[in-house]
């Protein structure tokens, strides 16, 4: 496996989640907060659910210690969009910087390779970043359903990975 490939994976994680983050601007914060029986209840539940496992594995993967936000622990009960945009995009600049390290081949192969420590079982570094874009894909698809049930087209969330890597190449996507 060529383990400089996870450079281009986290990218695009960051890419289509600074996407969503966009399109989720234009909500109010009632609609923000709404329960809509979803996975985390709500489009807040479910950031705050993303935002958490993307600060937990890069803590993991890098073994830097940045503390979470006040609102982690309660599925950002009490935080604004506003303030939670923030933080994920901190958070988003973390693993841009991390994907540019992933493109040197030395340092990607010891950092992929790495053992970390979720729930007490040791698993390899890349097996972790490969589930942390997987999960995340799968979360905001799940938010693009829940901009529809609120009565919004989220147009331009094209999120595919194959527009990532066109994009990422300075090349325009063809479909």
């Amino acid at each position: 496996m060529d383990v400089t490939y996870l450079s281009r994976h986290l990218g695009y994680n960051a890419w289509a989640t600074r996407k969503v983050l966009g399109a989720l601007r234009s909500l109010t914060e009632e609609e923000f907060t709404r329960d809509l029986s979803a996975s985390f209840s709500s489009i807040r539940g479910t950031i705050a659910h993303m935002f958490g496992g993307d600060w937990f594995w890069y803590n993991a993967w890098t073994r830097e210690k940045f503390p979470p936000p006040p609102w982690l622990d309660t599925n950002g009960e009490g935080a604004t969009f506003a303030a939670m945009e923030q933080e994920y995009l901190a958070v988003l600049g973390r693993h841009d910087r991390l994907a540019e390290q992933l493109r040197d081949p030395a340092r990607a192969a010891e950092l992929a390779f790495r053992a970390v420590d979720p729930h007490n079982e040791q698993v390899q570094a890349w097996h972790v970043m490969l589930t942390v874009v997987n999960h995340n894909s799968y979360h905001r698809g799940q938010i693009v359903t829940l901009l529809r049930q609120l009565g919004h087209r989220p147009e331009g969330i094209d999120t595919d990975l194959i527009r990532y890597m066109y994009e990422s190449e300075g090349k325009v996507y063809p479909y």
